[in-house]
């Protein structure tokens, strides 16, 4: 018993000295809450449950950086999301890059990572992911896309305007969930600029997917103003694929086109309390003559912090969707042709 305390003490020792070289911290965030949620149209998407994610997914990692001497550096991180509900533990790979920084230039990152289209336009604009109400997981009209297999590179900040470019064998985009975005090769690229509490953040993205062989397109355009007394933000995408063949219409000409955008309004009642409304839509034109599909959904938050790390958070939301293409929740349900009602109680920690 005895010796294996010491070479835990000894691993522990060894670990920390290399911690120390690198500059390695842990971080994560644990969020639970109360889940309630009511569907018009049948009870499949009716829930009361104890739930993981209510406002941010939960999530483990460690990310450092290591000085390499004459302005360069570099940094890491390996991220995993967690399912603090049940005895699932980590559940998926978030984010696993390496990155070469240089004080002069920029940096180049290698890995799998949210891509600059998130940094510049969609968490940085209208509010974190797929926020409606506020936070992840309560409408999911997301804009949000992670490079898989991909290669970045970011410039510094050069009074206010930074940009980004990059590659990616396997891109994925929730600006178009209605596709499949399955080993889509794409490239992609955008630019921000922030003047006070102005930001403004522009992107575009091309690749052909994967699993049909398709051209797909995207742009998103984002702005956000800090009045100090209240913080008011918009997003737009507007994606396209070339073809319809993903509902039942092998053969279709006309492409497939999907436009959303998503605005909030954040009011910070006290130091410690902030009441957020946002609203998002999203229209699928689907061509050939057949029926569009749509979207929406209204939601309001309010959130109280106990510390810097401990925040409590109450939110309800109200949805309306079109032949299953809303996604509400973070565990994917999905309402079909109908009206949906939910609220949300819960506590996030982060650390």
């Amino acid at each position: 018993m005895q010796k294996k305390i010491i070479a835990l003490a000894v691993a522990g020792l060894l670990s920390g000295a290399a911690f120390a070289q690198t500059n390695v911290t842990v971080y994560g965030t644990i969020d639970m809450a109360y889940v309630h949620q009511s569907d018009s149209v049948t009870d499949a998407n009716a829930q009361n449950n104890i739930d993981d994610g209510g406002w941010d997914r939960s999530r483990f990692g460690l990310k450092g950086t290591e000085d390499l001497g004459n302005g360069l550096s570099v940094s890491f991180q390996q991220e995993f999301g967690l399912k603090a509900d049940n005895q699932n533990g980590a559940t998926m790979q978030r984010a696993s890059f390496v990155s070469l920084d240089g004080k002069g230039w920029g940096s180049v990152k290698a890995g799998n990572f949210w891509s600059v289209v998130d940094d510049f336009v969609s968490y940085t604009s209208a509010g974190s992911g797929s926020q409606v109400g506020w936070g992840e997981g309560v409408i999911d009209l997301s804009l949000k896309t992670s490079a898989n297999n991909a290669v970045q590179f970011e410039s510094l900040d050069y009074n206010g305007f930074k940009f980004g470019v990059g590659y990616s064998s396997n891109f994925s985009s929730e600006a178009d969930s209605s596709v499949s975005n399955d080993n889509m090769r794409a490239v992609f690229a955008a630019a921000s600029y922030t003047n006070g509490g102005l930001y403004v953040g522009g992107a575009y993205t091309k690749g052909r997917q994967g699993t049909d062989n398709l051209d797909y397109r995207e742009w998103m355009l984002g702005g956000a103003y800090d009045f100090k007394s209240l913080k008011v933000g918009l997003a737009y995408a507007d994606a396209s694929l070339d073809q319809d063949v993903f509902f039942g219409t092998a053969g279709a000409t006309d492409e497939l086109r999907r436009k959303t955008w998503r605005g909030n309004v954040s009011v910070p009642v006290t130091a410690k309390d902030t009441v957020t409304l946002s609203y998002a839509d999203s229209k699928l034109e689907r061509g050939d003559g057949l029926k569009d599909y749509d979207a929406s959904a209204w939601g309001i938050a309010y959130m109280h912090a106990l510390s810097k790390r401990t925040t409590l958070y109450a939110a309800a939301y109200t949805a309306d969707a079109d032949h299953g293409f809303l996604t509400v929740g973070t565990d994917g349900d999905v309402t079909y042709d109908g009206f949906e009602t939910g609220f949300k109680l819960g506590v996030r920690h982060q650390f």
